[in-house]
């Protein structure tokens, strides 16, 4: 995957994200960059910004079945298949946060069909998928339930926290 494809045009590549209900997620991920979303009112709605300035971090704070997890899952997805600049040797971990095992298990699984759902992503991943890490070259997808003492000694290039609300 080349690393100068944005963010929006990446998970674009998953079909799912193409149906209209994913028009607002869309719209908050091209922002996420900078870029223009699809749906500006709904933007600046819940955002509170005009400008185009990218989102370092995001929290949404929404209702039950709004597709929180399935969104966070596409945006680790097409995270995952970037390549970042790091010392020879290094691996990076792309951390998934959940409050529970049941949890991170449930993001690990929307994570790895997704990668695993396109010839192109699937082709990235580098070794065997565990029950907690996807391994993508020098990139490591980890789901874990968060424990301070499990989440050290890493360098991280995003950390996605699901459910924070519950931890």
């Amino acid at each position: 995957m080349s690393n100068h494809r944005s963010l929006i045009e990446t998970i674009k590549m998953f079909e799912e994200t193409q149906a209209d209900s994913w028009r607002p997620w869309r719209s908050v991920i091209a922002r996420l960059e900078g870029l223009e979303p699809e749906d500006v009112a709904l933007v600046e709605r819940v955002t509170g910004r005009t400008d185009r300035t990218p989102i370092r971090e995001l929290f949404a704070a929404l209702g039950r079945s709004a597709g929180k997890t399935r969104a966070m899952s596409v945006i680790a997805a097409a995270l995952a298949t970037r390549t970042y600049p790091h010392a020879i040797g290094e691996r990076l971990y792309l951390g998934v946060f959940a409050p529970s095992v049941r949890q991170a298990q449930i993001d690990h699984g929307y994570i790895a069909g997704l990668l695993q759902s396109m010839p192109a992503t699937a082709a990235l991943i580098s070794g065997d998928i565990t029950t907690t890490t996807i391994p993508l070259g020098d990139v490591i997808v980890e789901c874990l339930p968060s424990n301070f003492k499990t989440l050290r000694s890493r360098s991280y290039l995003a950390v996605i926290v699901d459910e924070a609300a519950f931890l």
